[in-house]
């Protein structure tokens, strides 16, 4: 079954916010329970959830439920205009600092809870085509 199209200003709308911006950031290193999004961005439980359902909506992430966990992860084969959305995202706003405070943040979250170290994403080499 097909999933409905999003409207392109629903789209734009749901990347419009610092926040969920900064969730899609986030999203960009792996799938991640919603308790992992509160401890980084400092966000009440039901706020972050608000924000990762409009971004559900606009198709820029899956969520899926483990019990009473929900695990949120960007779209393997998301449409046209999300595919560069997210792409621009990944490549081009992980440079800011808010971003990389975020993800040290991260880091400092999955070490306290596994003697594993974390996953690392490779270093951004070159911005998106369409921020070059």
């Amino acid at each position: 079954m097909k999933k409905p199209s999003v409207s392109t200003s629903t789209i734009f709308r749901a990347m419009a916010d610092q926040t969920r911006l900064r969730l899609l950031c986030l999203l960009h290193r792996g799938e991640l329970c919603v308790c992992d999004l509160c401890g980084v961005l400092k966000l009440a439980q039901p706020k972050a959830s608000r924000h990762l359902a409009y971004l559900h909506r606009a198709g820029l992430v899956n969520a899926r439920q483990v019990g009473k966990w929900k695990y949120y992860s960007l779209p393997k084969r998301p449409g046209g205009l999300q595919r560069k959305l997210l792409e621009c995202v990944g490549s081009c706003l992980g440079d800011g600092d808010i971003f990389r405070k975020d993800t040290v943040r991260l880091d400092k979250i999955r070490n306290t809870r596994t003697s594993v170290a974390p996953q690392r994403i490779v270093t951004r080499a070159r911005r998106c085509s369409c921020c070059e």
